[in-house]
């Protein structure tokens, strides 16, 4: 399965790992980084309905166990695309 990630996950991962490094978590930050990376890969694209369908906005929902971070994502039979990337604090309605 392909696996594209939208340009807005991206910042949100990119906000996510600056704020852990501006924090002198530098460290922190790449474990996390490739927590997400090893799960999305793993278990994301074998098991996509792993996550919670979210009907009101045509997405899936699945927490990255062990952290605070929330993905929003689609997928088809050939292709999962990360659409948002948040961390559970965050307001999820938020533009």
């Amino acid at each position: 399965m392909r696996i594209t990630i939208a340009p807005a996950a991206r910042r949100d991962l990119e906000r996510q790992l600056t704020y852990l490094v501006d924090h002198d978590a530098a460290i922190a930050a790449r474990r996390l980084e490739q927590r997400l990376v090893t799960f999305i890969e793993r278990t994301l694209a074998a098991y996509p309905r792993v996550g919670t369908f979210v009907g009101h906005r045509n997405l899936w929902e699945v927490w990255i166990p062990g952290t605070r971070i929330v993905l929003w994502y689609r997928f088809t039979r050939d292709e999962l695309q990360i659409v948002r990337i948040w961390h559970s604090a965050q307001d999820r309605n938020a533009p």
